[in-house]
């Protein structure tokens, strides 16, 4: 019978029920702030500057290149600096068609392990604020150059950080050997 009202009368979508809110998404919002070029020949790289109000937090990177086959970490860290221990998170990693896995908190709770393997990446991670000082994290990592199918995901925690949290840091124990860009937004 329903159907029946609807055949016989008409039915205006856009007067009836017309859309009025915002469309959002992961990327809604987010000030995006100027790329920046990754030096070379250092191990270490921060990005700063993300105000105390920031909820959401998002890095991109692509063509970042490290040498040798070690450890990429990450620390975030507040303006009295990085935190060193806390991180609960785990990564997933394909090489070669073939799925591995690192357990939560390997190769420690001092730092977030990223990737290993030296190649060259494009890359994102994106943090969430929790509540109070706590974030909450993931990411997704590619080869860039496509010499190696290699691609790395995971997620993870950070927890009491002392302060609000205003910057990230990337490092390795080898160095940064490609020039690549690294862009912050934020909301």
């Amino acid at each position: 019978m329903a159907l029946s009202k609807i055949q016989s009368g008409s039915l205006n979508l856009a007067d009836d029920y017309a859309f009025t809110g915002t469309v959002t998404g992961i990327d809604s919002g987010m000030a995006w702030q100027t790329p920046v070029t990754m030096p070379t020949d250092t191990n270490t790289f921060t990005l700063s500057g993300i105000p105390s109000t920031a909820k959401n937090v998002s890095i991109l990177w692509y063509n970042v290149q490290h040498t040798g086959s070690v450890w990429v970490g990450m620390k975030v860290g507040t303006s009295g600096g990085l935190k060193s221990t806390g991180y609960q998170g785990g990564v997933v990693y394909t090489s070669g068609g073939t799925f591995y896995s690192n357990t939560p908190n390997s190769p420690g709770t001092t730092y977030q392990a990223l990737t290993y393997f030296a190649a060259k990446y494009n890359g994102r991670i994106d943090f969430a604020k929790l509540d109070g000082n706590n974030w909450q994290y993931n990411w997704q990592i590619s080869v860039a150059d496509g010499g190696t199918a290699l691609q790395n995901m995971g997620s993870g925690a950070v927890t009491s950080l002392d302060a609000e949290l205003s910057q990230v840091n990337f490092f390795t124990t080898s160095n940064w050997a490609n020039a690549g860009k690294m862009v912050l937004g934020y909301f």
